[in-house]
């Protein structure tokens, strides 16, 4: 009898141990959970707008950024002016021209990180038509950022031409960059904030690609430094693309030899992100490999999994965003063309097992240059680029949207007391009494009501916590019953 008894309890186990995996890989996310977008910026036709980027503070501040060009400078390869909004109090206040690039030189692909005393810093390409591009860098406290006079004057991160700069801070405040120069992926970091920065050290020759060398860059909880990188393929194929991956043991002196992760194809826009102790790559593919691909590591870096195509959409319309909650759910954003969407704006999210279905989170527009930020551990910000009218060629709003996931929350921390940073004269590069013509529209004072604080949609774990605690609950009820049956068969 207490065999019998012993079978049955394993084969509920087993059981219920299937009904939790089905459960595990089922997509569990709906769109609705995402509400409509709201306009932060918008320009004329005659202007355009360029990527923007966006972090979060230990308050749960959101601090945006977009380069903007207006329509008397149609010379410029990207915006003259870098534009800055931040959300608080569930408003976004009025947008402000904060910096610009030195010799009247554009201002494209700004980075932005911020570090443990609460400064932003700031990295940008400067362009000129037919010229070199030059990498700018310039910081600010979060608690103000929003004039001119509040951040210091753009100065060159390297003294040579380089472009595509990509940014992070690890946990002790270190800076790391990447940046391309004219043939080779370039390391520099810096360790007092920005102050001094270290000479370049080269990561691997690279060959220019037409849609960009961009790159991407973490630290993991052991101090290694993990890069990814886009590399041209040949002259005679400008357009090809080839993504490869390299990592530093030692602060970044000596580097990995490059593993090769797509190639023979128009591959770009590598991103890296930490989930725990894995790291994830997910890269962009156009034209004949259009899609977004995926591969992961849970040793460090030294041996890859390779999952292949795990979203249709193609096109290289920004890099796909990643960020990962409390309580450990990796969250994608992409755009691009597919799922019968012209430039949609694609949600997705992986559980360790698979992705979920993606969802389309602004179906009445287009979508491009997603930015995603994390702010209090569950709260998902989102900023991109979309056209007033799908028929017109430069995009020219910048959109917001958001949500809050089910996982714990951290506590807003306030910001540490500002250092002293403010620049005591304007810079001899920035115009911060300059006002674009025609004027851009501002929505922050505009009536725009706040977007509800939507804690009560459904999280990615909402359904699997739900499903494993019916689940035991379930097995339990059914050995209580079961032994309670057996005791009374049993011969006296």
């Amino acid at each position: 009898m207490r065999s019998r008894f012993r079978r049955t309890l394993a084969l509920l186990f087993l059981a219920g141990l299937l009904l939790l995996t089905v459960w595990k890989v089922t997509p569990l996310r709906s769109a609705a959970a995402w509400p409509p977008p709201v306009p932060i910026f918008e320009v004329t036709e005659e202007a355009a707008l360029w990527t923007p980027a966006i972090v979060a503070d230990s308050t749960g501040r959101i601090h945006a950024f977009w380069t903007y060009q207006p329509a008397d400078r149609p010379d410029l390869h990207g915006g003259e002016f870098i534009y800055y909004a931040r959300r608080e109090d569930d408003r976004w206040s009025e947008p402000n021209a904060v910096l610009s690039s030195p010799e009247g030189r554009s201002a494209i692909l700004p980075v932005v990180g911020i570090d443990l005393r609460g400064m932003l810093h700031l990295l940008w390409t400067g362009n000129s038509p037919g010229g070199a591009r030059y990498v700018y860098y310039s910081r600010a406290y979060a608690g103000d950022a929003t004039s001119t006079w509040d951040w210091t004057g753009p100065s060159l991160l390297i003294p040579q031409a380089a472009s595509f700069p990509s940014l992070t801070i690890d946990d002790a405040g270190n800076l790391h960059v990447i940046c391309a120069s004219e043939r080779a992926l370039l390391y520099v970091a810096s360790s007092d904030g920005g102050e001094t920065w270290s000479l370049p050290v080269e990561i691997a020759e690279i060959i220019p690609n037409d849609w960009g060398n961009y790159s991407s860059v973490v630290v993991d909880s052991q101090g290694r430094i993990h890069v990814a990188w886009t590399d041209g393929d040949s002259q005679a194929r400008p357009l090809f693309g080839r993504i490869f991956y390299s990592r530093s043991e030692d602060e970044g002196q000596l580097w990995t030899a490059p593993i090769l992760f797509a190639e023979d194809g128009v591959y770009n826009q590598p991103t890296l992100t930490i989930q725990g102790e894995t790291i994830h790559l997910v890269w962009n593919g156009s034209g004949a490999t259009g899609g977004r691909y995926h591969s992961w590591a849970t040793d460090g870096g030294k041996s890859w999994n390779d999952e292949g195509r795990i979203l249709p959409p193609g096109g290289l319309s920004g890099p796909p965003q990643m960020v990962v909650d409390t309580a450990g759910v990796l969250h994608l954003v992409t755009s691009g063309n597919g799922l019968n969407r012209l430039n949609g704006l694609f949600y997705t999210f992986w559980d360790g097992l698979a992705w979920s279905e993606a969802v389309d989170l602004a179906p009445s527009t287009w979508g491009q240059s997603p930015q995603l930020t994390l702010a209090e551990g569950n709260h998902l910000h989102l900023v991109w680029l979309t056209q007033v009218q799908p028929d017109q060629g430069d995009f020219l709003m910048v959109q917001y949207t958001h949500y809050r996931t089910l996982a714990p929350a951290l506590p807003s921390q306030p910001l540490p007391t500002a250092p002293s940073t403010r620049t005591p004269e304007p810079s001899p590069t920035a115009t911060p009494e300059a006002t674009p013509s025609p004027s851009p529209t501002a929505f922050a004072s505009s009536g725009v009501a706040p977007l509800p604080d939507n804690t009560t949609a459904p999280s990615p774990l909402e359904q699997p916590f739900l499903v494993g605690a019916a689940a035991s609950v379930l097995l339990i009820g059914l050995t209580l019953v079961l032994r309670a049956v057996l005791t009374r068969r049993r011969p006296r």
